[in-house]
């Protein structure tokens, strides 16, 4: 633990010490995230579930970190803020790790873990080496019963505490209506999109936080040459990359800061690796290619859980590989119907109702 650290847990220990004191609010749910300082995506759906119950008032704590000496004292002041919202709240919403609610959390104080991926390809929480333990979490919301044990070993939880319940934001997924809607308002942005045959390209990233952030290289010059002139190559990268620049080709477009469900709409396949997208995209049931040109050294050091390996989809690992896939594309339903079946419980586009169903129940049950 390095210095900053130190004071920070310091500090927050007196902070601890001292809303012991304070009385609990039995109606709160406070909704924290560290990673926008708005409500967004699974957030943004279960809010709006939320804000009619006459059971529940609802508070956020909304921060977008940076790696910035100004961020790292902001964050500072936000973790002694969230001690005492959290403390004294009766319910907590999360969707990435949180070091306050790991080290500083009151039993008294229930915690539910929405994460915000659908799935679990690469390993994450207390399966990789980390500076701080996951710990004090009480429930895990998934989209499938596949999840249950790597949810419960990476947020140390019990396993009967991973409630497939499904992710809010996939809702949309599940609705043509709303897909429509999305796909409507791209077109109407990019009108010249329209009819062309759209790659979309979203990976993850490599590295973290601490010790930086990387990307894997893709010559999208040499794979836009072999195709037809209709094609698009269409990338919106990870949000912890910022700001990346793929290729100056005509035909390949930074769309990073557009509707990812958007684009997934307007697509006709998807190019991901290690992502979670790719459970996601499954739900529209088009072709979805992996391109893992660094997969041993991925494996190695990120490490990978056994579901990789038996995903029914083509991996490549040179661009030529991927071109041929591209070339020779096809749409098979029965496959992608396995994975949703798989891997989302409820297809219903309900989900966000039963999430927020699930927090009434805690608010509403004597303690």
């Amino acid at each position: 633990m390095g210095l900053q650290k130190k004071i920070l847990h310091f500090v927050l220990s007196i902070c601890y010490c001292l809303v012991k004191l304070l009385p609990q609010n039995k109606k709160r749910v406070v909704l924290v995230s560290l990673t926008s300082n708005r409500l967004l995506d699974d957030f943004q759906y279960i809010y709006k579930e939320l804000m009619n119950d006459e059971f529940i008032q609802i508070r956020s704590i909304l921060f977008k970190y940076k790696p910035t000496l100004l961020h790292a004292f902001l964050y500072f002041m936000n973790c002694i803020y969230q001690v005492f919202v959290i403390n004294t709240a009766k319910v907590v919403v999360i969707h990435d790790n949180n070091y306050v609610i790991s080290n500083f959390k009151m039993d008294r104080v229930k915690v539910i873990q929405i994460w915000h991926a659908c799935g679990a390809l690469k390993k994450f929480g207390n399966d990789i080496h980390r500076e701080y333990k996951i710990q004090n979490y009480d429930y895990v919301i998934s989209t499938s019963l596949k999840w249950s044990q790597i949810y419960a070993r990476s947020f140390e939880v019990k396993e009967q505490n991973v409630l497939p319940l499904g992710m809010a934001r996939t809702d949309v997924l599940f609705k043509e209506e709303a897909l429509s809607s999305l796909n409507k308002q791209l077109l109407d942005k990019y009108p010249t999109w329209k009819d062309k045959r759209i790659i979309l390209y979203a990976p993850t990233f490599r590295g973290n936080i601490v010790k930086g952030m990387s990307y894997i290289n893709i010559n999208v010059d040499h794979i836009l040459q072999q195709l037809d002139k209709d094609v698009l190559f269409v990338y919106k990268m990870h949000p912890l990359l910022g700001d990346v620049t793929l290729s100056n080709h005509e035909r390949c477009i930074n769309a990073s800061n557009e509707n990812l469900y958007a684009l997934m709409s307007i697509s006709s396949c998807l190019i991901s690796d290690y992502s979670s997208i790719i459970y996601d995209y499954c739900i529209l049931s088009k072709p979805i290619l992996l391109f893992v040109p660094d997969i041993k050294e991925y494996e190695a050091t990120t490490g990978l859980n056994e579901s990789f390996y038996e995903l029914p989809l083509t991996l490549c690992k040179k661009e030529d590989e991927l071109v041929l896939q591209l070339k020779t594309l096809r749409k098979d339903d029965e496959i992608y119907q396995q994975m949703k079946d798989t891997y989302f419980t409820y297809q219903d586009g309900c989900s966000a109702k039963r999430i927020a169903r699930f927090i009434h129940q805690i608010i509403v049950e004597k303690d």
